[in-house]
């Protein structure tokens, strides 16, 4: 640089470093109405650099943590035991080093009186700690989409601008909990913005209740919704079943995912009159609710429920997963919505029902789902019965066996509770098993009784194998009732009693399984399951049977299978379950892109689900298939008359729960996953079984003599002895003599003072 002389020259060095960003709200402090006496929560969320330092402000004042408030200097204000003193305009002033942004217009909070105590439904959800509360009983133009108040949780909804302001429950319909001028919102399909609107409920949990009044105007679409969020990565509520799910027309519930939608609850909402719904969810459970004019009728659900976060908006008569309208809108009246963040017990949900008619009446017992199983089972493991029933508190269970009561003893325990369990079973145990349940209105008998029926090995090698296998579950699907009548599919080791759809085909339509002379170590009458509408969607042949709740990563599946078309349904289902937790996509053996053997793991990835196995099972020939899943690896094979191959997919394997509805020839989903053909022989292990144990069970049915290992294991204080196949022997001295010993393998030793050998003889 050149200067002329004297003049001064300024170097400045700029150097940029982190640029602070100021606040600014992401969600600004709304206006509220809340119960006087209730805890009133404003919330706001704002974001920017650095620390963010939060001051509530009411009337202009900056407000300090007490006995009234609480939060002051967080993003949630919480003001106890609401007055008309503490109503008034409240901001949020953020600050951070870059500067301070207050909220504004500022949020007027206003106090409406409370429920006046008595036999009123309003007082009965204020006086039960309601998590919000929407009585959507203003007197306003709803073409102006006005504010629909929460009265206990702040949440302000909207009136969409086609929806009607209608009469809601009062004493004219015979419901005297309620107002004589009671109003609720009108919602019409197929009109669009017809619904309302309401704010996030954050709720991140599954311990939740829903309740609502309705008055359905007609017939109703499927899927036409009630309490609905389609938002935030929730879809979820309650809504009226499909014709598809065999639940048209029934009060239906959605969770886990959309893993339970529209389940038949046989719970029918009638039209043109007022009815109580409500939705109660547990850890455990769902159960449905309604009540139209006789007493509280129920169905429970028994599936794992996850949480579920209802961080988006939510809608009151309309589901928007479809857009626009038609679907999925609500043709009625909708009033009285509240949500609870706990599960509220049968009584206090039969409590706000009663109320809000004006009469406290007890429910009698009564059985909610399937009636107790029958069971047939090899002699020696252990049945065990089950039944769900509800109604008013409390309930007192007594299980019976050809009419008896029994008691805790032997083998018999459960016996005053929802499950029986007979251990060991044995030809004395062979009777009819009912469940009476009792409370202070009276007595139910399960109907009809459940059998228990042991059943006798059939001598041949193949059956002989799985069970020395000691599985989990074991289908021979040989059964020979109609399943027209959804006859039960009989798992004759574990006791997981399944059932044919409507459209399967079994040994009562003479449907062969494998059979000698292809696989002389099979029966000669033995059955199958047969899929019979070839690559229809949903077609109902398929079987389904119970969770196994496996929770594990060292699994086996085996099945024999006999495709009926080429190529088969991309993922069309071998052996499938459709998870009822979070894992959401479900687990198991089933077809590939192509035609190919493949599976699903790993909660669904694609890494598993598309795998190319290379594995071609031929059209119109009976092969055996296997899954093996390892904490490293799945390897499936496939054995038929063409030859014996197995692919690897070496990555790692996660734990799957296998806690929901399991299919066999259906994948579960609501794509073409429909198996095409026949399937036999379903056995599921809680271990990996290693390649020679595969081969070994392909070579029972063929009659081929394996090797045999002979397992000895510590049980407790008594020793198990398993082997493959053969007959056990056993002696005083090595040298002998060696008697025959025809326990069936695993078999129960109590260990003595004197020396016990013991060997198999195969042929």
């Amino acid at each position: 640089m050149t200067n002329k002389a004297g003049d001064r020259v300024f170097v400045v060095a700029l150097t940029l470093g982190n640029v602070i960003t100021p606040p600014r709200f992401t969600l600004q402090p709304s206006n509220a109405v809340f119960y006087l006496g209730t805890t009133a929560r404003l919330s706001a969320r704002a974001a920017g650099d650095t620390n963010l330092v939060y001051q509530w402000r009411k009337d202009g004042t900056n407000i300090s943590n007490s006995a009234k408030y609480s939060g002051a200097l967080s993003a949630t204000l919480s003001v106890s035991n609401m007055s008309a003193g503490d109503t008034g305009s409240y901001s949020l002033v953020v600050t951070n080093l870059a500067g301070a942004i207050t909220s504004a217009p500022p949020a007027t909070v206003t106090a409406a009186p409370a429920p006046v105590p008595g036999a009123s439904y309003a007082y009965a959800v204020f006086t039960n700690k309601a998590l919000a509360y929407w009585r959507l009983n203003e007197a306003v133009d709803p073409s102006t989409n006005p504010p629909a108040h929460d009265y206990i949780g702040g949440g302000i909804g909207t009136f969409g601008t086609a929806s009607l302001i209608a009469n809601g429950p009062r004493p004219s319909n015979s419901l005297p909990g309620f107002e004589s001028g009671n109003t609720a919102v009108q919602v019409t399909a197929p009109t669009d913005d017809s619904w309302a609107t309401v704010p996030p409920l954050y709720l991140n949990t599954n311990t939740v209740t829903l309740t609502a009044w309705i008055y359905p105007i007609g017939p109703q679409a499927d899927f036409a919704a009630l309490l609905w969020t389609d938002s935030g990565g929730t879809r979820a509520g309650m809504a009226f079943g499909d014709s598809f799910a065999h639940s048209s027309g029934q009060l239906t519930y959605t969770w886990n995912r959309l893993k339970l939608r529209a389940l038949p609850s046989g719970l029918t909402i009638p039209s043109d009159q007022w009815s109580f719904v409500a939705l109660v969810v547990s850890p455990t459970s769902g159960a449905l609710y309604l009540g139209s004019g006789g007493p509280l009728a129920s169905s429970v659900n028994s599936t794992p429920h996850m949480s579920e976060l209802w961080n988006g908006p939510w809608r009151l008569g309309y589901d928007p997963y479809w857009s626009p309208p038609p679907q999925y809108v609500f043709n009625g009246i909708i009033d009285e919505v509240a949500v609870f963040k706990r599960s509220l017990s049968f009584d206090e949900v039969n409590t706000l029902y009663s109320i809000g008619r004006g009469i406290v009446q007890p429910v009698p017992p009564s059985f909610t789902g399937d009636p107790p199983a029958s069971q047939q089972l090899y002699a020696g493991r252990n049945a065990r019965f089950q039944a769900l029933a509800t109604g008013s508190s409390p309930l007192v269970y007594r299980w019976q066996k050809n009419g008896v009561n029994l008691s805790d003893s032997g083998n018999v325990s459960g016996a005053q509770t929802t499950t029986l369990t007979i251990s060991n079973v044995a030809a004395g145990d062979v009777a009819g098993y009912t469940l009476v349940v009792t409370n202070s209105t009276g007595a139910i008998t399960s109907t009809p009784p459940a059998t228990l029926t042991i059943v006798a090995p059939s001598g041949k090698a193949y059956e002989a194998a799985v069970r020395a296998a000691i599985p989990v579950a074991y289908w021979r699907l040989n059964e020979k009732g109609d399943p027209m009548t959804n006859a039960a599919a009989f798992d004759n080791w574990g006791g997981f009693v399944g059932r044919y759809e409507s459209n399967a085909l079994n040994g009562f339509n003479l449907i062969s399984g494998p059979r000698p002379a292809d696989f002389p170590e099979l029966e000669a009458n033995n059955t199958a399951l047969e899929m019979n509408i070839l690559g229809t969607l949903h077609s109902y042949a398929w079987a389904t049977v119970p969770a196994l709740n496996l929770n594990t990563n060292t699994v086996t599946i085996t099945l024999w299978l006999k495709p009926a078309t080429d190529p088969v349904n991309d993922f069309a289902g071998l052996f499938y379950s459709r998870d009822g937790s979070a894992s959401g996509n479900g687990a198991g053996l089933r077809y590939s892109t192509n035609s190919q053997l493949g599976y699903t793991w790993n909660l669904g990835a694609l890494e598993t689900s598309q795998f190319a196995s290379g594995l071609t099972p031929p059209v119109g020939l009976w092969s055996f298939a296997a899954l093996v899943i390892e904490p490293a690896k799945a390897t499936l094979y496939l054995y038929n008359a063409n030859g014996q191959a197995s692919a690897t997919n070496a990555i790692a394997h996660v734990a799957e729960p296998w806690d929901g509805t399991a299919f066999i020839g259906y994948d579960g989903g609501y794509y073409n996953g429909d198996f095409p053909g026949d399937i036999d022989e379903v056995a599921v292990f809680n271990y990996a079984f290693t390649p020679s144990q595969v081969l070994n069970l392909y070579n029972a049915a063929l009659g081929v003599t394996p090797s045999v290992t002979l397992t000895i294991q510590k049980v407790g204080s008594n020793v198990q002895l398993s082997w493959p196949q053969g007959t056990l022997l056993e002696a005083n001295n090595l040298s002998g003599p060696w008697t025959t010993n025809n326990a069936p393998s695993p078999y129960i030793v109590t260990p003595t003072n004197s020396p016990n050998f013991y060997r198999v003889r195969v042929k």
